[in-house]
């Protein structure tokens, strides 16, 4: 009976998650949100790392050992944490609006590989203290980017964004002892008896997450799907700017800043603006909605007394020569 159970719950479990993932992803191929892109990353970097426990318990609850496939699902379990650690690191990086380099990027990239190289060295080895130092690895991060995250939660401009993080993270501090305690209840004594497979609470927790995250994208599928991806102009939709010739002229500009009252905020605008970016990127970039960037364009052009981003660089280029 409690196999059956099982079966049914993992069904359910992966159904859910499967359905986050490509809602997430068709949704992604029509906006190409870098934020979006680096959450939907993480929901099946974690949706392989439970794969490994669901066949694990499997592999229980029938008494079948195969060590070649052992082997394999450790892997898969090893990449998604390698993948976790990537695309969640680049998720708080576009939430605290922190600017990436190239090497940053191979940086990280290398990091997120070590995991893998652990796992490898533990078959290679036999040494268990391999497959802790991932483990540290892996758990060390997420708490950091979360502690992180925390910290930078009311710097978020967007209000859909920061409403969802926060029952992410809500749901998490709650749930974090029941996890820490669901690693070690197999162990106890009489209790583990009758929780072989656990308390299941990670895929709990994974059921919530997922159910929360269909949730935001569904109720707002038609503002993320309808977010434009190419260059947008206020004023002239024809217009387009290249961003060579653009690139140069985000220097020297207080003094127009200061004599046309722009605020700190409105400047990021105007620099972003200036060297090409779409109000897409800019939303990106900032980690604010579109609506927001589309104020502050507004704003900028009404100041500025001109209609369009070809007039704001026209403007910039006179003021500094």
């Amino acid at each position: 009976m409690m196999k059956h159970f099982l079966i049914l719950f993992y069904f359910i479990v992966f159904t859910i998650g499967f359905s986050l993932i490509i809602l997430g992803l068709f949704i992604w191929l029509k906006n190409k949100q870098e934020t979006l892109k680096y959450f939907i990353m993480s929901a099946f970097a974690l949706t392989l790392i439970l794969f490994e426990q669901m066949v694990t318990a499997y592999n229980i609850a029938n008494m079948i050992e195969s060590n070649p496939l052992d082997i394999v699902i450790r892997y898969i379990s090893t990449i998604g944490c390698g993948l976790m650690i990537y695309a969640l690191t680049r998720l708080i990086w576009l939430i605290r609006g922190a600017i990436n380099t190239k090497k940053k990027e191979w940086g990280l990239i290398l990091f997120s590989l070590m995991p893998l190289i652990m796992m490898t060295l533990y078959y290679v080895t036999d040494n268990l203290v391999m497959v802790r130092v991932a483990g540290f690895l892996f758990f060390g991060t997420v708490l950091y980017n979360t502690i992180i995250l925390i910290g930078n939660i009311e710097k978020i401009e967007d209000l859909i964004l920061k409403s969802a993080i926060k029952k992410f993270l809500v749901i998490s501090l709650l749930m974090f002892p029941i996890l820490f305690f669901d690693t070690f209840v197999e162990k106890l004594p009489k209790i583990g008896e009758d929780f072989p497979f656990g308390l299941l609470s990670v895929f709990v927790f994974y059921l919530i997450f997922c159910g929360i995250s269909i949730y935001y994208l569904i109720k707002n599928y038609h503002v993320l799907l309808n977010q434009p991806t190419g260059p947008i102009n206020t004023g002239d939709e024809n217009s387009e700017v290249d961003p060579n010739k653009s690139s140069d002229l985000n220097n020297n500009n207080e003094k127009l800043f200061e004599n046309y009252r722009i605020t700190p905020r409105e400047k990021e605008i105007i620099d972003l603006l200036i060297n090409g970016y779409s109000y897409n990127r800019i939303c990106d970039e900032l980690v604010i909605a579109l609506p927001t960037v589309k104020t502050h364009a507004h704003n900028i052009y009404k100041k500025l007394g001109i209609r369009n981003k070809i007039e704001l660089i026209n403007l910039v280029r006179e003021k500094n020569n």
